[in-house]
């Protein structure tokens, strides 16, 4: 159920606010893991470097109080701590300074005699002698360990210092330093803080310019579906004018197509039309006028429908008047006015008509329809 409703709420979210969900959820936990393998990686160096501190510390004390036989002396005790104190002070990490001796004048007894008791002569603590040796007997050489001082943990250094600068002697005393490993947690808190406030910073910031370029994005987009849109209502609006001027194209043509036809059939049928009257009158003249009438019916039938098909000719006629021009060929003037001459003879007869022809331009032409 709770995947489910996530499912949900992520499917509701637009394309910024899962790039942002996801800049988080990715940029920070990266960014956590990585300042933890840092950590793992750099805290043993760190702690090598504080070990390293220490025991320079410890080396250079104990070389100091050889080469100025501090223990020799009978005020040492109050040397030693002044000397303790000045060394501090330039070491803030050094928690404190100790120095063991089991005698300051006798040498360690010999091997399987008892062991004297070490005692505290200079501390950098104030009360000297409530400060407890870590170990039971001197150390003859550099010894190190980590382990805690007052829950703070420390690199625990114990460094042989010798009677006189002979190195081969028994050592007289110990010195006892503690370096406090507080700054290696401190560097490693600084550093989660640092890296999660460079991963929050980087995600503002991913988040700032990503806005910027989404938005930028989601309104081209938008624009891209509006020019997409209007394209489609364009391109219908295109597709009824290309229907429309085909429609007309069509029209045009069948124009043309009836215009021609008009024209041819008409100018026959006048001549037809002609012609039938003057055989009725032929026939008047020459037939019995018992024959006649039913002759002359007939004829009249047929000249009714020549007059019928006429008007529909001249129907056509009326849509458009002008011939189609590549019909038109180069054509004899005589011989246009000699075809034409006898189309209308019988009007002219009719109508007791003469006509008579003089033609000298028998050779010219002109560009006209064929009839």
């Amino acid at each position: 159920m709770i995947g489910q409703f996530i499912r949900l709420r992520l499917k509701e979210l637009d394309l910024q606010a899962k790039t942002i969900l996801i800049l988080v959820l990715v940029i920070l936990p990266v960014s956590l893991v990585l300042t933890l393998i840092q950590s793992r990686l750099l805290k043993p160096l760190m702690e090598e470097e504080i070990r390293q501190a220490g025991v320079t510390f410890a080396e250079n004390f104990a070389t100091q109080v050889e080469s100025s036989h501090l223990l020799l002396k009978p005020n040492a005790p109050s040397l030693l701590e002044d000397r303790i104190q000045r060394s501090m002070y330039s070491q803030p990490s050094i928690l404190r300074v100790d120095i063991y001796s089991a005698s300051l004048s006798a040498t360690l007894p010999e091997q399987g005699s008892p062991a004297p008791a070490l005692i505290t002569i200079a501390s950098s603590v104030e009360d000297a002698e409530k400060v407890s040796p870590p170990i039971n007997a001197l150390v003859d050489k550099l010894t190190t360990e980590v382990t805690t001082e007052e829950g703070v943990p420390v690199w625990s250094v114990l460094y042989p210092i010798r009677a006189s600068s002979q190195k081969s002697g028994q050592p007289k005393a110990n010195i006892h330093v503690l370096v406090s490993l507080r700054l290696v947690a401190d560097i490693e808190s600084a550093m989660l803080r640092f890296n999660l406030i460079a991963a929050l910073i980087s995600t503002i910031l991913l988040i700032v310019l990503l806005s910027f370029f989404l938005r930028r994005a989601i309104e081209n987009e938008k624009q891209l579906k509006l020019a997409q849109q209007s394209n489609e209502v364009l391109s219908g609006k295109l597709q009824e004018i290309q229907q429309e001027l085909i429609h007309k194209e069509r029209l045009a043509v069948m124009g043309q197509l009836t215009a021609s036809f008009a024209h041819e059939i008409g100018t026959p049928l006048n001549a037809v039309g002609g012609h039938m009257q003057l055989l009725t009158m032929d026939l008047e003249k020459t037939v019995a006028p018992q024959l006649l009438k039913p002759a002359k019916d007939r004829m009249e039938i047929i000249i009714g429908q020549l007059k019928k098909i006429e008007m529909i000719v001249k129907g056509f006629l009326k849509t458009t008047k002008t011939p189609v021009s590549d019909q038109r060929v180069p054509t004899s003037i005589k011989s246009l006015i000699e075809r034409v001459y006898a189309l209308v003879t019988p009007t002219l007869q009719r109508h007791q008509i003469q006509f008579k022809m003089d033609l000298t331009a028998e050779k010219d032409q002109v560009q006209v329809v064929p009839i």
